[in-house]
């Protein structure tokens, strides 16, 4: 008797591992998440202040499946551009930088059939990204002394572009991104500096750098 309950209960077991490992359902349950890490520094051209500006900053991203992201990103004015903003006297090079949360993902272009026969997914895809942010402006004279007080606001900024695999961990971006400012603050109106002077269409180019593949 108790052979007959061993030769059961080894069968019930070989017939269970079976089912679960051919069923799909079971398989759908047991893929999990995979999350990469990467870090993102980038030069863009945008409007700061009426006039176009290079700024530079990183963003740091936590990516699921290779397919969504999300992370903190930072940028800051780079270029010095020294106008004469009234009713102060002489020329001021205006300070602003911003940092805030980003949210985006990625679309595959396809794969295409090399001469062999072989099919490859395309190493260029698209990438699309919106990012929430707040911001600081201030300006200097000449000799790097701070004239005014720190202007905060918040810009929203929706981004679309192409990125590129270049190496197994390193990744090639470039698009383009429309940053809006809200809250510019009614003080800055003797400065003629309203929200309108730091929204409008920009560029940006960006290297990925991944942690994992």
């Amino acid at each position: 008797m108790k052979r007959i309950l061993i030769i059961v209960v080894l069968l019930f077991f070989s017939f269970y591992n079976y089912a679960q490992q051919n069923n799909p359902l079971v398989e759908r349950r047991q893929i999990s998440p995979r999350l990469n890490l990467s870090a993102v520094p980038h030069v863009e051209y945008i409007k700061v202040a009426g006039n176009m500006n290079l700024a530079g900053g990183i963003s740091l991203l936590a990516e699921i499946n290779n397919k969504f992201y999300l992370g903190g990103t930072f940028s800051k004015k780079l270029q010095k551009d020294f106008i004469n903003y009234e009713p102060v006297a002489g020329d001021l090079n205006l300070s602003y930088q911003y940092a805030g949360l980003i949210v985006g993902g990625f679309i595959n272009l396809g794969i295409y059939k090399t001469k062999v026969g072989r099919y490859v997914k395309r190493k260029t895809r698209i990438t699309y990204s919106g990012s929430f942010n707040g911001g600081a402006f201030w300006t200097k004279n000449s000799t790097g002394e701070q004239v005014s007080g720190r202007e905060y606001f918040y810009v929203a900024q929706p981004s679309v572009g192409a990125i590129r695999e270049m190496t197994k961990f390193i990744f090639l971006e470039m698009g383009l991104r429309y940053p809006i400012a809200f809250r510019v603050n009614d003080n800055w109106e003797s400065y003629n500096i309203s929200n309108s002077d730091f929204t409008g269409p920009g560029v940006y180019l960006a290297l990925k750098y991944s942690l994992f593949r």
